[in-house]
């Protein structure tokens, strides 16, 4: 007499979190040569070591092929081993074994932040995103999966210019503890600051000087209203030198320009660049000596 029994059922269970309960159907298909009906009893065979051995299976033999198994919430994920004795009568005829393979979602949570930042001046500060946790404790990785105004730095956001970028935070599938992978992602925005408005107050915008022998130094007299130190350069060095005082030094005669800037900081923005305009001409220098009388020459005859 020839007996064929094959089991099947689903191979995977996830379990999600929160946790819930989940059930899995075990079916055995069984027949013989002579038709007679057949009695299956539903054994478990093995769990994962601390767990609970899920319930459900019928207690006793039954004509029935099918049987549901019940997981709790909080079943430990891994393998759980399963065996159908198929019985003839009381004598059993074959036996099948079948494995139901549980995983656990694993949750990755942001904590409750800010998602928009204000950017200063560069280079910009790393920002920290709201490091993710995962339930069960597994380290989280990021990764920009949209945008491109920063990039991920270990778990800190480094922006590099204004916009937005949609982060990704994840966790590798832990197969020893059968966790999967279950990624979550949130959008940061950057956007630049409101600065303070500044100007470049410069009284006098333009001078001649005359140059001698000597040396011919003077200061040019600016100031930011916002207190900020100004910046001084000269556009003709081979006519005028000038310090960040604004100390200038002239070198010789001709038309020097000395810019004035000043570039701002997290509070004010940049001002308007102003300009002050030399003039170097060479002094006229003027040699007198008194007269004295020549005598008078005369021809007499």
């Amino acid at each position: 007499m020839h007996h064929l029994v094959r089991t099947a059922l689903t191979l995977a269970l996830l379990l999600t979190a929160p946790l819930m309960a989940a059930d899995a159907v075990l079916r055995v298909e069984a027949t013989t040569v002579t038709g007679a009906a057949l009695n299956y009893t539903w054994l478990v065979r093995s769990v994962p070591p601390g767990a609970v051995a899920p319930t459900g299976l019928a207690a006793s033999a039954s004509t029935s092929p099918t049987t549901t198994v019940s997981f709790a919430g909080d079943a430990l994920p891994g393998t759980y081993v399963f065996e159908v004795e198929v019985r003839d009568g009381v004598a059993p005829v074959a036996s099948s074994t079948t494995n139901i393979q549980v995983t656990r979602s694993q949750t990755i949570s942001f904590p409750s932040g800010p998602t928009s930042f204000v950017l200063g001046t560069t280079p910009w500060a790393d920002v920290d995103p709201g490091a993710g946790t995962s339930a069960v404790g597994l380290g989280v990785s990021y990764r920009v999966v949209a945008g491109t105004a920063a990039t991920v730095v270990g778990n800190r956001l480094r922006p590099i210019s204004t916009g937005s970028v949609t982060v990704e935070a994840d966790v590798e599938t832990h197969v020893p503890l059968r966790y999967r992978s279950n990624p979550r992602q949130r959008t940061y925005t950057f956007t630049a600051p409101t600065l303070t408005t500044q100007r470049i107050d410069l009284p006098i915008r333009s001078v001649t000087k005359f140059k001698g022998t000597g040396a011919l130094t003077f200061t040019v007299q600016a100031s930011a209203t916002s207190g900020l130190p100004v910046r001084f350069t000269s556009r003709n060095d081979d006519i005028a030198q000038v310090t960040q005082d604004g100390v200038v030094t002239v070198l010789r005669d001709g038309v020097a320009v000395i810019a004035i800037s000043q570039e701002g900081n997290a509070v004010y923005g940049p001002a308007a660049g102003e300009e002050f305009v030399l003039t170097v001409r060479l002094a006229v220098i003027e040699i007198t000596a008194p007269l004295r009388a020549l005598p008078a020459i005369l021809d007499l005859p």
